[in-house]
């Protein structure tokens, strides 16, 4: 993979990557689509400085559906070959939280989210929303709690995982979800197929596919004083104990934004990391192979005193830094 020079997009907030294309994401819940040619011209429908944007980023699936949380609801709306309306999909759902997407089936979306507790006593928990149902599920099991989700599919299954965040440990869950064109989705069972150390702030995960098989991103403490990227293949079945090899950041870092994606054939993932040790040194955003379940050597693609998100999918790497929205298109070798 070869990646283009940087181009200017817009302003940051609410932005993922799609094939040719940046989506924003309005506060309004409406999507702008900002057209990225070879050349580097950007070209969109409204005037992308004039927009008010959202602060987190859609998830988007290879059906041009673009998931977000706004106002306690699960929302979507179709973004090619137009904007479509917007789509009410449930009214659970945690503010603050991101979706994670993935298409299966060849023609199904599902998208994972976390849900407001029931009672102040209890634990935010995972559902799913899986299309052509008329509910939601669990996700998460009776007892388990999550604090982020990822999803990764090929064909008609799904792999699902949440993050459960708690003071003294981090359990990872993991599930297949399996699909046909049509009928109700298939669960597998719920597995705790690795458990992190404790979190002091908020984390992201990803997940995607290498080599055919689901592999969990974490940007997490491995100890008091280290921090790093955990790459967990989870299994295609998944199972207990899964080996996390860790790649180790110079320093912590919050937030940590990591995303994974398929470009060109094989599994990049892409996140950020600060560039030295030393309180207060910039951002560097890097993106690597993940091959049989570890990360790769890594490319530099862009360095800024703040990087605060990040989405790769499409060919397009996206990401903020410094108040503005950056793009790389990715080109095959």
């Amino acid at each position: 993979m070869r990646l283009e020079r940087p181009i200017d997009v817009g302003p940051a907030g609410g932005t993922a990557a799609a094939p040719g294309v940046v989506v924003f994401r309005t506060k309004d819940d409406d999507l702008v689509l900002a057209r990225l040619d070879r050349s580097g011209k950007v070209s969109a429908d409204r005037n992308l400085e004039d927009l008010t944007l959202a602060l987190g980023p859609p998830a988007v699936t290879p059906r041009s559906r673009a998931y977000w949380i706004s106002n306690g609801r699960l929302l979507r709306r179709a973004f090619a070959p137009s904007v479509g309306p917007l789509e009410t999909l449930s009214s659970d759902a945690h503010d603050g939280t991101l979706v994670a997407a993935a298409t299966a089936a060849g023609a199904r979306d599902v998208a994972a989210y976390v849900a407001r507790p029931v009672s102040a006593k209890a634990d935010r928990r995972a559902r799913l929303w899986v299309e052509g149902e008329a509910r939601t599920r669990d996700l998460s099991e009776e007892g388990a709690g999550a604090s982020g989700v990822a999803l990764a599919g090929a064909g008609g299954r799904v792999w699902a995982a949440t993050l459960d965040e708690r003071t003294a440990m981090s359990p990872l869950h993991a599930r297949t979800v399996d699909l046909e064109s049509a009928g109700p989705p298939r669960l597998g069972a719920d597995v705790v197929v690795w458990i992190g150390p404790s979190c002091e702030a908020h984390a992201e995960i990803a997940m995607a596919l290498s080599g055919g098989e689901p592999v969990v991103l974490a940007p997490l403490p491995k100890d008091a004083t280290t921090f790093g990227l955990f790459a967990i293949p989870i299994g295609r079945e998944p199972h207990m104990d899964s080996a996390a090899r860790f790649t180790t950041y110079p320093n912590g870092l919050d937030p940590a934004p990591v995303a994974a994606a398929e470009v060109c054939g094989k599994t990049y993932v892409a996140y950020v990391r600060p560039k030295a040790a030393a309180p207060g040194a910039v951002g560097v955003l890097a993106v690597a192979e993940v091959r049989d379940g570890a990360v790769g050597d890594e490319t530099i693609a862009a360095e800024a005193s703040r990087i605060s998100a990040v989405s790769l999918g499409g060919g397009t790497l996206v990401w903020w830094a410094d108040g503005r929205t950056w793009a790389r298109a990715a080109r095959c070798k």
